[in-house]
């Protein structure tokens, strides 16, 4: 099955953003969101497009959209979805994703103020996140 860059290239587009409003160190929450949204799309890369197993035959999984439908998953928690995706296909990075979706839930729902050090350690776990998602050298443009 080909893959299409443009998911991790996204991603790579927020880790830019991640990178401009850390360099001004007054928004940790940001950062930390940021962050967050570039590895969900490094993750997103490396998982889709896959195969799966229906009556009378397989179907190509492309989107968390497709993969809700498939296991019928009512709830629109597509985040909790993701994170066992990630949990079954990328148990290497599992821990770092889990982290960062949490705290970015915090981030954005509960607690905005947070501590410098959980920007630094948002962006140290996304990074972690790309390398182990990096598209092939002979996909890369």
């Amino acid at each position: 099955m080909a893959k299409s860059r443009e998911r991790f290239d996204h991603g790579e587009h927020n880790e830019k953003v991640c990178e401009l409003i850390a360099a001004n160190k007054q928004f940790p929450d940001w950062v930390i969101t940021t962050a967050f949204y570039a590895a969900l799309h490094f993750v997103s890369y490396k998982i889709f497009p896959f195969e799966a197993g229906k009556e009378g035959g397989k179907i190509v999984i492309d989107t968390i959209e497709r993969w809700q439908s498939f296991k019928s998953y009512t709830s629109n928690k597509r985040h909790d979805l993701l994170k066992d995706l990630v949990g079954s296909r990328c148990q290497d990075i599992y821990p770092e994703y889990d982290w960062l979706l949490g705290l970015s839930m915090t981030a954005r729902y509960h607690n905005f103020q947070l501590p410098p050090e959980n920007a630094e350690g948002a962006i140290r776990r996304m990074q972690k996140i790309k390398k182990a998602c990096q598209p092939e050298a002979a996909s890369k443009k």
